[in-house]
């Protein structure tokens, strides 16, 4: 039985995630794990009986939403260390949790925690921005993926796969192009001296689209294909409100260089103003999937979910 890490700080905002965890649950009988870290400065006696207590509470909660057993620990010391130390046992197939679960002083601290453990965790983190609206049974039948056509955001498609075919969800692709002035090579030159005419471009992330889209609904997925122009951010929360999504899947940093620099985080502008959970595949869960994907070509055997159309995998 695969688990589902949950992290709680002792905030409100942060059991906005139980809820989504429970959800995994239901559908797919995955395990809970709840986790409380607390600093070693607060780890008295006294303090570790309240987030005991703390956790208990928690549990009930969580017990209210489903029928599968969960579990509940406390970690004593540096909060993003002991997340990643759990999320690297065995079993851990998934973490959730909120973003920026405190207010003032303490949201940078815990914002930085979430985006410590977004890059390093080995496995896929369901995020929960603070502007997502709590409800006690959230649903997820339409799950919106922006690609841009580079091989780390294509990495989020074999997972993305997974999930949906868990949850006989919907897939919505996007593809945005940006004003021609935005486009920039790596090594900063305007698009308009070096790259192809923007009706080329749309015709080459048609063909990628339609690719993508052929490989998903091979799988059984429904898949709905988009594409836009404008600013990125702005598309996708567009595409969120008009096609109903209820969590959007990408991975981080799907751009690299000047490029990255001039258009920012596609991830951390969502998470600031995104309405729905994100699906999000860090750094390290990257790596990990593509070190999976070259033993399994070097041993002949399956790749697990579909490479980028045109790459080798």
């Amino acid at each position: 039985m695969a688990k589902v890490l949950v992290p709680l700080d002792g905030s409100a905002l942060a059991e906005s995630a139980i809820p989504i965890a429970a959800l995994f649950a239901r559908v797919t009988g995955d395990e809970p794990q709840l986790l409380h870290a607390i600093e070693a400065f607060q780890s008295s006696g006294q303090m570790i009986e309240r987030a005991e207590a703390y956790l208990e509470g928690a549990l009930e909660k969580l017990r209210q939403l489903t029928d599968v057993p969960a579990q509940g620990r406390v970690a004593i010391g540096v909060p993003s260390e002991s997340i990643l130390e759990a999320a690297r046992q065995d079993g851990v197939a998934l973490l959730v949790m909120s973003t920026h679960g405190r207010t003032g002083l303490a949201r940078t601290v815990l914002g930085s925690v979430a985006d410590a453990v977004v890059k390093a965790a080995p496995v896929p983190v369901f995020l929960v921005p603070s502007k997502v609206k709590p409800v006690d049974r959230p649903q997820l039948a339409r799950i919106l993926a922006p690609l841009d056509g580079s091989e780390y955001a294509h990495a989020i498609v074999g997972p993305l796969a997974e999930l949906a075919s868990r949850f006989e969800a919907e897939v919505l692709l996007l593809q945005v192009a940006p004003g021609p002035y935005e486009f920039v090579d790596r090594f900063g030159r305007l698009a308009a001296e070096v790259a192809e005419p923007a009706d080329r471009f749309e015709q080459a992330a048609r063909q990628y689209l339609d690719a993508v889209q052929a490989e998903l609904t091979g799988r059984g997925i429904r898949v709905t294909s988009l594409y836009r122009l404008g600013e990125v951010a702005n598309q996708v929360l567009q595409v969120v409100e008009s096609h109903a999504a209820d969590a959007i899947a990408l991975t981080t940093h799907g751009r690299t260089g000047l490029d990255r620099v001039r258009h920012g985080s596609v991830a951390e502008a969502l998470l600031g103003q995104g309405p729905v959970p994100m699906f999000v595949l860090g750094r390290e869960a990257t790596r990990r999937l593509w070190a999976q994907r070259w033993q399994a070509r070097s041993t002949g055997e399956a790749a697990d979910g579909p490479a980028r159309p045109g790459s080798p995998g």
